[in-house]
């Protein structure tokens, strides 16, 4: 997944919990520490570093393209989503899923956690809501974000504490699992092209991983999920085969959910 040397670059006057955060990524990345002392992101990838996790007080960013905006966690939609749907107004995802208090709920795309996050402030502290995500250093940041992250509002904050992380192919993750070990499975595969008015999506493209989903995931989905397995398609975009004869829940600006119900 992480081809060459990966480093955490720790910020110019580090704090015990900044030293703290750091050593943690370390471990779990498997990875080097770098002091700053006047180094740059920019520098350490001219040395052949695959990429840099740089910790600093308010969050922690990885930079793997020179001069392109980084990978960092912010809740982005989830906090506007978890607005509109505590005012009683429906949500689309929410919709598809007939997602409910006391569900449980596999985001096997992690991503940015925005919809797992949504999913876990419907679920509540009754419901169970897991994400795997495909790349590392990917998933760390997002565990971080989702830990250490301050937001306004208590329903956000409860919803990505409730979030957790694994790290791995979904695929291979979804074949272990039991039969019927969630209520829900969901898919948000990368698009082939970017939707407009998505450009906060641009950094996450860059490090993600853009392999559909296959035919053997969604099955072995199919037999995890109690209650239905919903997958994100482009409604304007010919759908992969393995979706033909799903329900499709249409959502805004051509997105739509294809849902199969157990």
């Amino acid at each position: 997944m992480i081809a060459g040397r990966l480093a955490v670059l720790l910020p110019p006057h580090p704090t015990p919990e900044t030293q703290e955060v750091a050593e943690r990524l370390a471990r779990e990345l498997a990875c080097e520490i770098q002091p700053r002392r006047g180094r740059t992101v920019s520098g350490l990838l001219r040395e052949g570093y695959e990429g840099v996790v740089v910790v600093s007080p308010d969050r922690v960013a990885y930079h793997r393209v020179p001069g392109a905006e980084p990978f960092f966690y912010h809740p982005g939609l989830a906090k506007n989503r978890i607005g509109c749907l505590r005012r009683g107004e429906p949500d689309t995802l929410v919709r598809a899923a007939e997602l409910g208090p006391g569900m449980t709920f596999l985001d096997a795309t992690l991503g940015k956690a925005t919809d797992a996050t949504v999913a876990a402030h419907v679920v509540g502290d009754e419901g169970h809501v897991d994400g795997i995500e495909w790349h590392p250093v990917v998933a760390a940041v997002v565990r971080e974000g989702l830990r250490r992250t301050a937001v306004e509002g208590r329903a956000l904050a409860l919803a990505m504490a409730r979030v957790n992380v694994t790290t791995g192919d979904h695929e291979a993750l979804l074949s272990a699992l039991p039969d019927g070990a969630y209520d829900v499975v969901y898919f948000d595969p990368f698009f082939a092209e970017q939707v407009e008015g998505s450009a906060d999506m641009t950094p996450l493209r860059q490090v993600g991983q853009h392999a559909p989903v296959t035919a053997v995931a969604t099955q072995q989905a199919q037999r995890v999920a109690r209650s239905r397995v919903v997958h994100k398609v482009r409604v304007d975009r010919a759908q992969p085969v393995y979706l033909e004869g799903w329900e499709l829940v249409r959502g805004k600006r051509r997105i739509g959910y294809r849902v199969w119900h157990a």
